[in-house]
């Protein structure tokens, strides 16, 4: 619906939901030059009407959805940290109790009707057995023999893959490990210390609804593709955000590749998984982005949300042209780039080989000449702001790009 039949249905003025729209609050979709609302509009609009009543202000409740849009609100932490808000607000109100009595027990109601959800019944996720066979060598190409291991429940927990080229790689703890020196190289160094509620204090909620359209965008493009016995590949999965958002759309059939070179992030993302999700099709590679353990033409679906953006740092090959050959025939690679309009301070000391890969003409070069027939190329907005654990950004201004590509036939 437009703008004045969604006023209109929730009785509130025209002027104050352009108000929340300028605050991000409300995210609806703009075609041409209209915006058009949805049932999740009416939810969070509905959302920051009861937050007012338990006297929140606007700046407030935009902390509260930035960690709701971060999170998923999947998890009982994510339930704690949502009732921590809640019981902060209380602590100021009660300094004012006999003025904001009313207030005071709205929210005692708000609080206790905060369901605290059970975590499913810890289990230990490994590589699965049917999955095995389909690890080849990244060097020479052929299928990678697995010369012995420890299995549980038709899951590979601990093993040593050996090809005749010299090739090894270990599994541990049901992770496949293969970093040499090189590799280790070009781990981009995270701050895991902070809490996810640390991240959300300390980030502008402009940057966070700026990842949060970007993740929406792969997601809302994935439920009109066929997922059932997919094989699916997200690059540099990172601290999980992409995989929170998409577990209820993952077909149990599916595999799920999460990758990533720095194994302390892949154990973070899988002790997330094995207390929050029933999926079992999960693949844990730490390795090198261009030397994945996967034959030719294996992949149905590329997912890359900033994977490559802190790839390139210290890259000098574009990763979608070379994993085209792991992907299947009409295989699809939905990515998330970024450009630089103003360059940071850190992109400033790097190199111009990897600098160029931030320039907006070279981006779009690279798209034109990759093995991919773009489906889509969406500009998804700019920013100028983040905060204290996205140093990528400081200094600079950065707009960011959806590419949903197949590959040629």
């Amino acid at each position: 619906m437009k703008i004045g039949e969604f006023a209109k249905k929730h009785h509130v003025s025209i002027d104050m939901i352009r108000h929340y729209m300028d605050l991000e609050l409300l995210l609806p979709q703009k075609l041409g030059s209209h915006y058009f609302f949805k049932k999740e509009d009416s939810t969070d609009l509905l959302e920051i009407l009861e937050f007012k009543k338990m006297n929140f202000s606007l700046a407030e409740i935009q902390k509260i959805f930035a960690y709701k849009r971060l999170t998923a609100m999947k998890t009982s932490e994510d339930q704690l940290h949502y009732k921590h808000f809640l019981e902060t607000k209380k602590d100021g109100l009660l300094q004012q109790q006999k003025e904001l009595a009313r207030v005071l027990g709205y929210l005692e109601e708000k609080i206790k009707e905060i369901p605290l959800e059970d975590s499913i019944p810890h289990r230990f996720l490994g590589m699965p057995l049917s999955f095995v066979t389909s690890i080849y060598c990244p060097l020479c190409g052929n299928s990678l023999p697995l010369l012995g291991g420890h299995i549980e429940n038709n899951m590979l927990i601990e093993g040593l893959f050996q090809c005749n080229c010299g090739y090894s790689a270990e599994v541990s703890k049901g992770i496949f490990i293969s970093l040499d020196d090189t590799d280790r190289d070009r781990i981009i160094p995270i701050d895991t210390t902070h809490t996810t509620l640390d991240y959300v204090m300390n980030t502008s909620t402009k940057f966070i609804n700026f990842m949060y359209r970007a993740i929406n965008m792969v997601k809302e493009t994935l439920k009109n593709e066929i997922l059932s016995n997919a094989v699916i590949l997200e690059l540099g999965t990172g601290s999980g955000l992409l995989i929170r958002q998409l577990l209820r759309q993952l077909p149990p059939d599916a595999f799920y590749i999460i990758t990533d070179h720095d194994l302390n992030r892949i154990h973070h993302v899988k002790d997330y998984l094995q207390q929050e999700s029933l999926h079992k099709n999960f693949v844990f590679l730490c390795t090198d982005f261009e030397k994945l353990p996967l034959g030719n033409a294996s992949i149905d679906y590329i997912l890359d949300y900033w994977g490559s953006v802190n790839y390139n740092l210290k890259a000098t090959n574009f990763l979608p042209q070379v994993l085209s050959s792991k992907m299947k025939e009409n295989g699809k690679y939905l990515g998330v780039f970024v450009y630089f309009n103003k360059l940071s301070k850190r992109l400033k000391h790097l190199s111009e080989q990897n600098r160029r890969f931030y320039h907006a003409e070279y981006l779009e070069k690279l798209f034109a000449n990759a093995s991919y027939s773009t489906l889509e190329y969406k500009e998804l907005g700019t920013i100028d702001e983040a905060g204290m654990y996205e140093p990528l950004i400081e200094g600079g201004s950065v707009s960011e790009v959806f590419w949903h590509g197949e590959k040629r036939s």
